[in-house]
């Protein structure tokens, strides 16, 4: 979380200081101008009174503008922070923080934009209050004595409420981030929601209570908000009856002191209602700043440490796998993993159900880094999440995702590789231009792997990984796939990691590694042995 600048926020205190001044400075020529009988003859106060209040305005466009500047700056260059943040975190730690709860966090960013505002108000008000206390002194201390108990005492009503919402508050939130699950839900579990009313129905009364009890909350606290601003104005009544009834019976002021009191309150009456109309967002941006600084904390525990080493391109010929562990989770750990990956080599990795080939794949690409062993690459120990060993790798993921906007150093427009490369996967026929936003539309989930393909291939990496990649292809694809890309990224020295279920193109790989609880359990060369599938699925 970006820091609140010092300096900036000594400006704001100044120009605070400057303008309540001159606020002082008008409040004290009228005050004379309602008690002194002379104040006609005194043109100086007259001129000085309407220069008081131009300086006072020119100094409010300044210094509004100040703070819109600096608050703006603040809140997006916290956005910036974090969009930093989330790229330089781990997948393990993505993975546990959830996408509804970043999004949360996103939200909770946006109160900030009233952050500067506030504290400058806040500033104003009190300032404005102090001086014009001090004033009230000079006239009569113990007249002043009595009003400041009397503020205090509602101050202090204030404070006690304020902390009971702060904690109805900081539920609101935690009900808010409960309901962004469930809409999570929705969104990405909208065809399994369509075909089951049981699971739809159960969906929508956990939201419906959810969103009933944050309704009957936000408005307790909306209430309980709106009751303290009433009572400020009804708290300044009792004050006003003080000083005009109290206070002169028992010869505490005079009549002259009383009007200057009652001139001085009431101009301390608005800063006054401001800080307590301000109570709900000192709440809501006090629950916001807490839970940033503890999302920002969790990240920074699991920061993955920036790479400040410069991108080389490397000629890759051997990748190694020395003892190589990661603990998933307590009942799961891949390894350990003892494997060598040779320049222009087809493996095809296998396995069922959570038998570690999505987790290897992670470890594979750097995503995960190992708990212990070493990677090696070409014989030199590396680190899986070093931009020098990644830029070798192009990945398809099972779930893969293609981006809305283009990121890569490669334009298509007008690339003729790229038109090359939609002939061969035919979809030509598909996106009839070269444009980037027809290849960003939207795809069936076989299309999608195929355009990611293109993608992939456009990289020029030397090693691709593609997990499941055929699982999504018609007939005719996937056999299209084994028979046809293989050979040619064969041909083209690449080195294909695949995990694949389709047994009945096993012949086109090189090796095939099976693994089973984490473990590799076989790895068979095609070359040297007589390849059986009973060999692989039955032993």
């Amino acid at each position: 979380m970006i820091k609140i600048n010092l300096n900036k926020i000594l400006l704001l205190i100044f120009y605070s200081l400057v303008n309540t001044l001159l606020t002082l400075g008008i409040i004290y020529i009228l005050n004379i101008a309602i008690t002194d009988e002379n104040f006609k003859s005194k043109n100086y106060l007259v001129i000085t009174f309407f220069s008081f209040i131009v300086y006072s305005y020119l100094l409010n466009l300044f210094f509004q503008k100040k703070i819109i500047d600096y608050t703006y700056n603040f809140v997006y260059d916290n956005e910036l922070f974090l969009a930093k943040k989330l790229q330089n975190s781990s997948l393990k730690q993505l993975e546990t923080l959830g996408t509804e709860r970043i999004y949360g966090i996103i939200e909770e960013m946006r109160v900030f934009i009233f952050l500067p505002g506030i504290m400058t108000n806040t500033l104003n008000s009190l300032l404005m209050i102090l001086l014009c206390i001090g004033y009230l002194f000079i006239l009569s201390y113990k007249s002043t004595l009595v009003i400041v108990v009397l503020i205090a005492m509602i101050a202090y009503v204030y404070f006690l409420v304020g902390k009971k919402l702060s904690k109805k508050l900081s539920v609101l939130r935690s009900q808010n981030d409960f309901f962004n699950k469930y809409i999570h839900d929705i969104i990405q579990g909208f065809k399994e929601l369509k075909i089951s009313e049981t699971r739809k129905n159960n969906l929508y009364n956990n939201v419906s209570v959810n969103r009933t009890d944050a309704k009957d909350l936000d408005k307790f606290l909306a209430n309980n908000f709106n009751a303290i601003n009433i009572l400020s104005q009804y708290g300044l009544y009792v004050v006003f009856g003080v000083i005009l009834f109290l206070l002169p019976a028992f010869g505490i002021i005079q009549a002259k002191e009383m009007v200057s009191f009652v001139t001085v309150l009431l101009f301390m009456s608005g800063p006054l209602n401001k800080l307590i109309t301000m109570q709900n967002m000192y709440t809501r941006t006090s629950i916001a700043i807490k839970r940033v600084k503890s999302f920002f904390k969790e990240i920074n525990a699991n920061e993955i440490e920036e790479k400040k080493e410069q991108s080389q391109v490397i000629d890759f010929e051997n990748l190694q796998f020395k003892d190589c562990k990661f603990e998933h989770n307590p009942s799961f750990g891949l390894g350990p993993i003892n494997l060598s990956i040779n320049k222009g080599e087809t493996i095809f990795i296998i396995g069922g159900n959570g038998s570690g080939k999505s987790t290897f794949i992670n470890l594979l690409t750097g995503l995960y880094s190992p708990s212990s062993g070493e990677i090696l690459l070409n014989n030199t120990p590396v680190q899986s999440n070093t931009p020098n060993y990644q830029n070798l790798l192009s990945v398809i993921f099972t779930d893969n995702y293609i981006f809305s906007q283009n990121y890569d150093n490669y334009s298509l427009k007008n690339n003729n590789e790229y038109i090359s490369l939609l002939k061969l996967m035919e979809l030509d026929k598909v996106l009839p231009d070269d444009e980037e936003s027809s290849a960003r539309r939207k795809f069936s989930k076989g299309q999608s792997k195929r355009m990611s393909m293109i993608f992939a291939m456009l990289e020029k990496s030397p090693i691709l990984i593609l997990d499941e990649w055929a699982a999504d292809q018609d007939p005719y694809f996937r056999k299209y796939f084994y028979e046809k890309l293989i050979p040619m990224f064969k041909q083209q020295g690449k080195t294909i990691i695949a995990v694949t279920h389709d047994d009945a193109y096993f012949q086109h790989a090189d090796r095939i590694l099976k693994f089973e609880y984490g473990k590799i359990i076989k790895d068979i060369s095609i070359e040297k042995n007589e390849f059986s599938q009973a060999i692989l699925w039955n032993n």
